[in-house]
């Protein structure tokens, strides 16, 4: 599995790191408190990160990290619909 690192000598690494750190505590304590309207807004915002880092910032590192932030929030997100549905 190959290594992806913020450099974080770059100020746009830095501020998308603080957005993804940003995103996945809102997004967890939403799926913890059940609401998972929010929680889908969330994974939204993480998909947006993913098309910003790519097409804005032209950062093909920070899109593979934003890509696997929403890829995992969307997992999660479909791991509690099925609990719920369950």
């Amino acid at each position: 599995m190959p290594s992806y690192a913020f450099d974080l000598s770059k100020n746009q690494h830095v501020a998308v790191r603080r957005l993804m750190a940003e995103v996945y505590t809102k997004f967890t304590l939403a799926i913890r408190q059940q609401h998972f309207t929010c929680a889908h807004k969330y994974s939204g915002m993480a998909s947006a990160l993913v098309r910003v880092c790519l097409v804005v910032l032209n950062d093909y590192e920070l899109y593979l990290m934003c890509e696997l932030l929403a890829d995992v929030l969307q997992a999660q997100m479909e791991y509690h619909q099925y609990l719920k549905a369950a």
